[in-house]
């Protein structure tokens, strides 16, 4: 996004410079150049100068992409701040910041202040730019994402689709944006138990990461992943199969057998050759996913525990009651340890 005004000559050069640099996704080179132009911009023109503030939030920006996030917020709480007092809260350079910031605190998980900023920011770029302008869609697809992990689905369900929409609008159905918007509203859908209308989306998005990304890329895989598990729950057991396959073949040739989404991926394509009475193939399965998982996770995490659970059954269905027992009593204990006596799963 390029300034709405004519920037002083003063660490101009420098900000050209990390303008340049950042568009050719040197990241780690841009901050040094913003860096020294923010740095020279504070000292000659003063903190709350609106060319310092936009070094500073480019500054922000260029640490964001470097998963530097707690900087990044820091600096980019600078930039609001700055252009709240100088420009106004709901002015366009503002509300960018706001965003910024938002999704900032989005990736560090504090997501009821990332709401607080992200709906700030909405409600301003609406007002300011209208509901179809790409800015706006932005800070909606990532508020709808921050609702989502607060378990508010019904809002999120609501937000995702304007995203969606909006997106489909000015991108087309094919875009690699719109898509990541199904994917959320997808399962969104299934975590309200809309099995059959997160069926849809999520057939969508797979058709179209893979149209777009391919088969093995790591944003379809995750897509394919959740259509497999909301196949699951519709007892769709033979379809679900062979998705929750391609989505652990592919996440094994990419991330390798120990990492999370693949074993995620193992524990549910076991849970579903459990529902198909196919009990040999479910316990390799399952027996896999829980190795990789205590590898990980450790003996006594909850999903650990879960997994061990479904172990136990796929034992107790072939009637190898001794192993399964076992497992069941390693689960009890686990779970009162880490979850207590009286707690629902642990009874």
């Amino acid at each position: 996004m390029l300034p709405r005004f004519r920037q002083s000559d003063v660490g101009r050069k420098d900000y050209d410079l990390g303008r340049r640099l950042h568009g050719q996704k040197k990241d780690d080179e841009a901050e040094e150049a913003f860096r020294q132009s923010a740095r020279r911009r504070e000292k000659e023109l003063g903190e709350e100068n609106k060319d310092t503030l936009e070094s500073k939030q480019w500054l922000g920006i260029t640490l964001y992409w470097q998963e530097k996030y707690n900087e990044a917020e820091k600096v980019l709480r600078q930039a609001v701040q700055g252009r709240e007092k100088q420009l106004g809260e709901d002015n366009i350079d503002t509300l960018d910041s706001k965003y910024w910031l938002g999704i900032t605190l989005h990736q560090q998980k504090m997501y009821n202040e990332a709401e607080k900023v992200l709906r700030q920011a909405v409600q301003g770029q609406e007002k300011q730019l209208g509901e179809d302008n790409i800015d706006t869609l932005d800070s909606n697809h990532w508020l709808g994402i921050t609702l989502h992990q607060q378990g508010k689905y019904n809002e999120a369900e609501k937000v995702l689709r304007q995203a969606v929409q909006g997106r489909e609008k000015i991108f087309g159905k094919y875009n690699e944006y719109t898509l990541i918007s199904i994917h959320w509203l997808g399962i969104t859908l299934h975590q309200q138990k809309k099995y059959d209308d997160a069926e849809k989306v999520l057939q969508q998005a797979v058709q179209g990461q893979e149209k777009i990304f391919g088969e093995d890329n790591k944003y379809t895989l995750m897509s394919i992943y959740w259509l497999g598990i909301t196949l699951y729950y519709q007892n769709k057991y033979d379809n679900a199969e062979k998705v929750l396959q391609q989505a652990e073949q592919g996440q094994e040739k990419i991330f390798g057998e120990d990492n999370e989404d693949t074993l995620m991926s193992m524990h549910w394509l076991g849970r579903t050759l459990c529902q198909q009475s196919k009990y040999n193939d479910a316990e390799k399965m399952l027996r896999q996913a829980l190795q990789g998982q205590e590898k990980v996770f450790g003996k006594d995490h909850k999903v650990t525990l879960t997994r061990k659970d479904w172990l136990a059954r796929a034992l107790r269905w072939q009637k190898k009651y001794q192993e399964a027992e076992e497992l069941c009593q390693q689960v009890v204990q686990g779970r009162e340890k880490v979850l207590g006596k009286e707690h629902v799963d642990t009874l």
